[in-house]
């Protein structure tokens, strides 16, 4: 089974949306 390379950029991304993601809740809600 091969390890999947660390990539920063894919998780600094994901973070990012999260983080979007979240902020657009808090302001609709």
């Amino acid at each position: 089974m091969e390890k999947m390379p660390f990539q920063p950029e894919l998780t600094r991304t994901t973070t990012m949306v999260s983080a979007t993601t979240t902020t657009t809740k808090t302001t609709v809600t």
